[in-house]
């Protein structure tokens, strides 16, 4: 019937298209991934689909048709003919622009087409239901403006309505992350937004007791725990025998791959991931200072609701919750990530100055060694010489093939070792705190000697190589003690950051002799 300028048809069919969420069912995640908070042993629940709660202007029950006979009377033929005319009629001066229109609702069984839309601000503006793949740049920078100075709980309130059961939560349960659970928690959004964790399979012990900590704590967080492809649960052995256990050092690259990039991919990918919400802030470092609400990452949304949150405001919100915390945080850790990339900071370092990675402090040794080769030979081939830079070290004791066996083998006393290359950007970083550390030395504990050797411009010797001296990254730095009686070597590398004081400390750990104050 003509009504308002709309032409609205009505029909009494209770199917049609719905507005729908498929809810997580548990225990249909594949081999590599486990939820925990929910029973396995139950069955699969069927998917849910939820329909607009719009009243239907019509009652949604089934209605027999009438039955039509052929044989009715010319007058009633003759009404039937002139309505189908007059609806034709009406329907052609209520004709929609040539463009089409932008949208049609369907909600309750009420189809209406309208000829004009009025503009919406973004203050009015409706989030979308449902499948929004593909997600473009455009449409990530067109939310992002919307919103952009919303608060953190209008802003996870907006992607749940938005994307129900396409949105998750990737955490690591730390500060920042606790604070956006317990905050769906009490808006009821635990429904809509599941957790997303991945074990890498070097987290610290204390790290895997808070998980279960605050799982009790929040019993309707669907978790969805993702591992290294091929491995479960404390199957950390196995991870570095198949790859090595020095990996992150050697190829941080590769050992981020391996145990984060392609676990997390798989539950993006396999959950169906439109949006995944982090904990991350412009507070915590200079790379983050530009960070945005919201920014498009390879094909999804990528969501930041406490981006303007700082440090104190974080661990403030906490405490007046009473919200549960790695325990690691009481012992001087801010930020906390793999055994073996973090450790305590010191007053006044920033918030991530813990989180420390192999590619970060070290070159792997062999695309470093592979890059060398290369600049060989592009000097080789336009005929200029291979130029090796220096890093100054005026107290080190240089060593070479020449006086390996005397400086290093034959050592009489302890001996700071570092093997590094004039190449590598990260031994460049190192030289002046090695330098630091060897004039600490000089002055407090002449009894250590300190040396070093350029990698690049000599070969360990073989008998280097049998004693122990392997190398898999530059720089690296062993503690070389005598051998005594046994007459070997004791080696032992050091793993730490690679700060003067951290190389210091990590020294009178090993060397009870040397003064607490050095």
């Amino acid at each position: 019937k003509p009504s308002g300028g709309r032409l609205i048809l009505h029909w009494p069919q209770p199917w049609g298209p719905v507005r729908g969420v498929v809810q997580p069912r548990h225990g249909q995640m594949k081999k590599r991934a486990s939820v925990a908070g929910s029973p396995t042993s139950s069955p699969a629940a069927p998917p849910k689909r939820v329909i607009d709660d719009l009243e239907s202007p019509v009652p949604l029950e089934h209605h027999s048709p009438p039955s039509w006979s052929l044989r009715a009377k010319p007058a009633m033929w003759i009404s039937i003919i002139g309505c189908f005319l007059c609806i034709v009629g009406v329907a052609s001066l209520h004709k929609t622009p040539a463009h089409g229109p932008s949208h049609v609702p369907v909600n309750g069984g009420s189809l209406s087409i309208s000829e004009e839309r009025a503009p919406e601000s973004n203050e009015s503006k409706a989030p979308p239901s449902g499948d929004l793949t593909p997600v473009t740049e455009q449409r990530a920078s067109e939310i992002n403006e919307m919103l952009k100075d919303k608060t953190a709980d209008e802003v996870l309130r907006w992607f749940a309505d938005a994307m129900p059961g396409h949105v998750v939560q990737l955490s690591s349960f730390g500060p920042s992350g606790l604070v956006l659970l317990d905050k769906m928690s009490a808006m009821g959004l635990l429904g809509k937004i599941s957790t997303v964790m991945i074990d890498t399979l070097h987290l610290f012990p204390e790290t895997h007791a808070h998980v279960q900590n605050v799982s009790r704590m929040y019993p309707q967080m669907q978790l969805h725990v993702y591992y290294p492809h091929g491995f479960r649960s404390g199957e950390k052995e196995g991870f570095d025998k198949k790859y090595g256990a020095r990996l992150w050092a050697e190829d941080y690259s590769r050992y981020a791959y391996l145990s984060k990039v392609e676990p997390t991919a798989h539950a993006l990918e396999e959950l169906r991931v439109q949006a995944w919400i982090t904990g991350r802030r412009r507070s915590q470092g200079v790379e983050r200072k530009d960070l945005p609400v919201v920014e498009w990452d390879d094909g999804r949304l990528k969501v930041n609701p406490l981006v303007n949150w700082t440090f104190e405001q974080v661990w403030q919100y906490l405490r007046s919750h009473h919200v549960p915390y790695n325990s690691l945080h009481d012992r001087g850790y801010t930020s906390i990530g793999d055994v073996m990339t973090t450790r305590p900071v010191v007053k006044g370092e920033p918030e991530r100055a813990g989180r420390f990675d192999g590619n970060r402090t070290e070159c792997g040794m062999h695309s470093h060694n592979k890059r060398i080769e290369a600049m060989r030979e592009e000097a080789r081939e336009h005929g200029v010489p291979f130029e090796i830079p220096t890093l100054k070290c005026d107290i080190c004791q240089e060593v070479r093939p020449g006086n390996f066996w005397e400086v290093v083998l034959d050592t009489r006393r302890d001996l700071l070792m570092e093997f590094y290359s004039p190449f590598c950007g990260h031994c460049h970083a190192m030289a002046p705190k090695y330098e630091q550390v060897a004039k600490r030395l000089r002055e407090m504990a002449p009894q250590v000697a300190v040396a070093r050797m350029d990698i690049i411009s000599h070969e360990i010797p073989p008998p280097g190589i049998d004693a122990g001296f392997q190398l898999g990254a530059y720089p690296t730095i062993f503690l070389v003690r005598p051998g005594g009686d046994s007459g070997k070597l004791q080696l032992k590398q050091y793993e730490g950051p690679h700060t003067a004081q951290s190389l210091l400390d990590w020294l009178k750990s090993e060397l009870p002799y040397l003064p607490r104050d050095l």
